[in-house]
Order: C-alpha cells, then structure tokens, then sequence
C-alpha cells in the first residue's frame, strides 16, 4: 500500500509541475522520502529516483578446461633379422704375369735370330706345383728352341730387391758384371755349354739362360749384354707392373719350412724304406735366382744319404712338392695316363704314369683344400709302388690336419 500511495503521488506531481519548477518536485519527494522512513538505496530501488547511469552485466567466465598433453603411443617397432652375411666365392681362375708384356714381344725386341736358326716358342708346362707357383708370383717364364738345340730360357720378375741380392751374391762368388740396367751379372759353364745372366732394371728382374753348341764363355756374355739391353729397353716402355694374383683362402698358407710336412709315423716305415731320412729342401740345382726365391711353395725331399745303398725295390727318394691355392693347375684326374685313386683326406686324387727309357715312372697328384700336392715327381716310382705314395700321401694330409 506504501507502494502504491508513493507512485500516485509521483505520477500526480509530474503530471501537475511545469518542466521549468521540476527541481520544486524534487525537493518535494526527497521529503515524502524523509517522511516514509525510506532511504537513497530504496528509493533507487523502487524507482523514486532514477539512476543516473546502468551498469552493464558482469559476464561469468567459465573455467577453462586444462588441456591435458597429448602423449604419443609409443611406436612397436617390427623385429627385423639382419641379413646373413655373405662370402665371395673364391676365385680359381688361372693367374696372369705382372709383367705388361708378352712372351712374343720380348721375343722380338731381343732379336731371337741373331742368337739360333728358326727359333720356336716353346709353351708353358705346368708338370710340377713350382711351375705352377712361379706363375702365381707373377713370373713370365718363356722358352725357345731350334733344331741345332739352341734354347733360351727367359724368366721376368717384378722383384727388383731379391735380384739386387741375387746379382750381389753372384758377383762375390766369381761372377762377372754384364754393364746392364741397374745392376747385372754373367756366368758361364763349360760343360754345358751355356751361359746365364742376372739383371735387374727399374722394377723389373730378369734371368736368362742360353745354351747352344756355338755358346762359349768367350763370346756368350757379349751375346747376353746385347739380348739384355734390348729386354730392358723394351720393359722400359712399360715402367708399371700389372695387379698381383691374389691367392685364394688355404690351409697351406704361408708357407713354412720342410719340418711343417712330417709325419707321425716316419717316412722310412711308410715307404718301407729303412734307410730314408727327412725332409729336407730340395736342393734347387740348375734354378736360377727367380725359380729359386720366387714361388711360395714347399718343395721338400726325404732320401737315402749319400754313401747308404738301399735294398733292391726300396725307395731311395720321395719328393713332395706343395702349391698353396693352385686348384686352378691342378691335374685334372680324366687326363691320359691318369688313375683316378682314392686318398683320405683329400678332395681328389690320380696316380700318373709315363714311360721313360722304357720303364714306367709313376707320381700321385692330390688336391686339398684346394692347393696342388704331389708326391714322386723325378723319383722312379713304378706302377706297383702306386700305394706307397697312397699312404705316404695320406701320412702328410693327416699331420696337416
């Protein structure tokens, strides 16, 4: 009722007041104020007096969510099996010479037909490991013959240190200079009628022998000067060896002394051949300086000593000769003249056979672990003594191991 009786007398004194004596209601209403008990803050809230400005809204704000970091799932890797690793087959291919030229070009640059009438060229043999060795050194062996039995033998190494050493050694023990390359040497021997010669140039170390029945130690050492000026100036042109010959992956390699060949049980007992003793090196006889240091191979010998006579039919002397990795010269066991024959121990193996004088003379070739092992090479064996080399074949592979 305070209400309504409030706002009648507002609305009635708006109505009856000139806008020019509005400030006369004014004081007319903060009186009634006065008189009704109300304060300011009632009369503000029941719209007796107006407010003078309006409060905007006080927007709410919300709480902003936590952002919760994003954890990566971990990542399960699948378990890969690394590849096995894999091994090149080894290489058998046959070696070839270091030196850059050929036999038919040295041939030529020496003037071969001013040393023998209609000179041939002989080609390689490889009866023996050592011959097959020296090729795997890098030698270039070369031979020619005529028909009045002239030969020249020719061998060409790209170790010019071990020539050095050999011409210094041969120079002590009477040899004479031949005034060639780097240093040279010659000498002559009467009963064979031949003369041999030791030079070394620039990279290059060159042995050669000539024999002949118009070859003497008076005119031989001036025919090898010439020959040997001429190799030298034709090597010249080819400063540069070629790429060695890698030996492939063998038991037999390196090489060591004669001792590494003996067996459990002794020689002599298997050759049923008391008086058999070794082994010892081979004694190189008629080598020269480059057969002699250049092969990496075993050339080994067991033998009855000198003044000891053996019993008829008993072996006097078993060689043995090992190239390490020469599965490439290796004799292959369907050749004529060869028996296929088992060894223990061995990845093959044939027994040949050839007539000398008549006589059957017998050697057993073997391979294992892919390196060439002959046994009764030059000895005299006869085809009925196959199964001595046999056993004495299997003695040696079984100390090996």
């Amino acid at each position: 009722m305070m209400v309504r009786m409030k706002e009648s007398v507002l609305r009635e004194t708006r109505a009856s007041t000139p806008r020019s004596r509005r400030h006369r209601a004014l004081v007319v209403v903060v009186t009634l104020i006065a008189l009704l008990g109300i304060g300011a803050g009632g009369a503000f809230a029941l719209g007796i007096v107006p407010s003078p400005f309006r409060a905007d809204p006080v927007p709410t704000l919300a709480p902003s969510p936590t952002a919760t970091p994003s954890v990566p799932a971990p990542t399960v890797s699948p378990t890969s099996t690394p590849p096995a690793p894999t091994t090149a087959a080894p290489d058998f291919s046959a070696p070839t010479p270091t030196v850059p030229l050929t036999c038919a070009e040295l041939g030529a640059a020496v003037d071969l037909a001013s040393l023998m009438s209609d000179p041939v060229e002989g080609s390689p043999t490889l009866f023996r490991p050592e011959d097959a060795a020296l090729r795997q050194a890098g030698v270039l062996s070369c031979q020619w013959s005529s028909a009045e039995f002239s030969i020249v033998q020719l061998d060409v190494a790209t170790d010019p240190s071990a020539g050095l050493t050999d011409v210094a050694d041969g120079l002590q023990n009477g040899a004479a200079s031949l005034d060639v390359g780097d240093a040279s040497m010659v000498s002559c021997e009467q009963l064979s009628a031949g003369c041999s010669a030791s030079i070394v140039s620039g990279s290059y170390w060159v042995n050669i022998h000539y024999q002949g029945a118009n070859v003497y130690p008076e005119t031989g050492p001036a025919l090898l000067q010439g020959a040997g000026r001429s190799l030298i100036d034709a090597l010249a042109e080819q400063p540069t060896p070629l790429q060695s010959w890698t030996m492939p992956p063998t038991t037999w390699s390196p090489v060591t002394e004669c001792s590494a060949l003996e067996t459990s049980v002794p020689m002599a007992t298997i050759l049923q051949s008391p008086l058999v003793v070794g082994p010892a090196p081979l004694n190189p006889g008629s080598e020269n300086g480059i057969q002699r240091t250049q092969p990496d191979s075993y050339a080994c010998r067991w033998s009855v000593p000198d003044g000891e006579t053996p019993a008829d039919g008993e072996v006097s002397a078993l060689t043995v000769q090992v190239a390490p990795g020469a599965r490439w010269a290796y004799p292959a066991t369907s050749g004529a003249g060869i028996e296929p024959i088992a060894v223990d121990g061995a990845q093959d193996a044939g027994l040949e056979c050839q007539s000398a004088g008549g006589a059957a003379q017998c050697w057993l070739n073997v391979l294992t672990d892919d390196s060439w092992l002959q046994l009764g090479y030059g000895d005299g064996f006869s085809p009925g003594q196959g199964q001595l080399l046999v056993a004495a074949a299997e003695a040696i592979l079984a100390a090996h191991g």
